[in-house]
């Protein structure tokens, strides 16, 4: 029963709204986030944009990878879980990248 959340900031949280309480708070090394582009993997890998980066969170070890540099990020992104896909719109373009848990 939790909601994952990230600031325009770059601040993770985590909350748990069955006891009304936020359980992680973590600053990312990332400053300028966009919305809507936060989702996480069913092995619980957040994935990210912001600073024109797509990013990898793994809360459980607490490791930031940068999985790719764009400039241009516009709008969020889809994850397609099914077929391990992240489809992103930088700027003008499509772009596709597969997710690695």
């Amino acid at each position: 029963d939790l909601i994952y959340g990230l600031t325009g900031e770059g601040y993770l949280f985590v909350y748990d709204y069955t006891n009304n309480v936020v359980t992680t708070v973590k600053k990312l090394p990332v400053n300028h986030t966009i919305w809507p582009a936060m989702d996480i993997t069913d092995k619980g890998i957040i994935y990210g944009a912001g600073d024109d980066k797509l990013f990898r969170y793994d809360l459980d070890k607490d490791r930031f990878d940068v999985v790719a540099e764009t400039s241009g990020w516009v709008l969020g992104f889809y994850m397609d879980k099914k077929n391990n896909k992240i489809y992103g719109t930088p700027g003008a373009r499509l772009v596709c990248y597969d997710i690695e848990d």
